[in-house]
């Protein structure tokens, strides 16, 4: 009996797991909580389908508009000494939910025509979207993060720009003539740190890389939830025959970025950890600072739709160089 019931609740929790990666929006036929259900739909919503009942399953570091709302309005909007620098002002609903306002580009700077996008400091849900159920186990739990204003490279760095910073091609960059305008890769991760140390800047933290990408959505793409929208806005297996393309290629996303989840990934600075969004920090979160493993986020001309979700997460050896592995800087 004890093996038995020792099973069953590993089943449940890695239930709500995945619940809460699956959850969809409620019919007119949803039941309640308590109530049978097959999955996420059949429950109403804000509840999820585990063990075929319908059960409150939310993560608790993501809070509900109940909760969020009393909070917000007891704050006075005009009391600017007492907000939290980088803290959104308050508006009556969880500020993930709200839609961040569109980045404007800043001044062109001289070290190889650079364009630096300004993003305005806010708040957002990071890891699995809302009807995301591709999601991976690192994608878990979804949770709230503020970030402080930051400026970010209107594209990946490309081959031109690279070879004008740094005075020469990266170390296992292929011989011959490159596009100036493709996206540079076969960086290592000590390349593209390197290049944004250069430039005044450095490389993004994942928390950054994905409010970027998001720029005010909570869709699992940055373009919505339908994988159709991919083809006007990414550079996936799709339609990317294989081979990076010039930057700019496809349509920007809210914030003015290009190529955010597609053409090629994009190193981060954070070091890997698969549990990091258990106890990761709710304000400018950075994750580990040493290790050999570094994230990388976005998809690329070789990845299909799973790895165009702004939560997707991949992890390679620092050393590592790859075709489809590039990267851009933040400031």
């Amino acid at each position: 009996m004890k093996v038995r019931g020792l099973v069953l609740s590993l089943m449940i929790g890695g239930a709500l797991l995945l619940g809460a990666c699956r959850r969809e929006d409620a019919g007119d036929e949803s039941v309640g909580i308590g109530g049978q259900c097959v999955r996420a739909s059949d429950c109403q919503p804000d509840l999820f389908c585990v063990a075929r009942m319908c059960v409150h399953a939310l993560p608790s570091s993501v809070p509900t508009e109940a909760q969020a709302a009393p909070a917000a309005q007891a704050m006075p909007a005009s009391d600017e000494a007492s907000r939290v620098e980088g803290a959104p002002v308050a508006s009556g609903r969880p500020a993930y939910a709200e839609a961040a306002p569109v980045g404007t580009a800043a001044a062109t700077s001289s070290a190889g025509g650079l364009t630096w996008i300004s993003v305005p400091a806010g708040a957002y849900q990071m890891g699995c979207s809302p009807n995301d159920d591709m999601c991976k186990l690192d994608e878990m739990p979804p949770h709230a993060v503020t970030l402080s204003a930051f400026q970010i490279l209107e594209t990946e760095v490309t081959e031109g720009q690279y070879r004008e910073a740094m005075g020469s091609a990266p170390d296992n960059a292929r011989e011959g003539a490159t596009p100036p305008d493709d996206p540079v890769t076969r960086v290592v991760w000590r390349e593209a740190g390197a290049f944004c140390r250069a430039v005044g800047g450095r490389l993004p933290t994942e928390a950054e890389w994905e409010y970027a990408a998001r720029s005010g959505a909570k869709t699992r793409f940055e373009c919505g939830d339908s994988e159709a929208c991919l083809d006007a806005s990414e550079w996936y297996d799709g339609n990317g025959e294989n081979r990076k393309h010039p930057v700019r290629g496809k349509a920007a996303n809210g914030y003015g970025l290009y190529d955010m989840s597609g053409n090629v990934m994009e190193w981060t600075g954070d070091a890997y950890d698969e549990r990091t969004y258990a106890n990761s920090p709710s304000t400018d979160p950075q994750g580990p600072a040493d290790g050999d493993v570094r994230v990388v986020r976005g998809g690329s001309y070789r990845h299909g739709p799973r790895g165009a979700r702004v939560s997707d997460r991949h992890d390679y050896d620092k050393g590592i160089f790859e075709d489809y592995v590039g990267f851009r800087c933040v400031r």
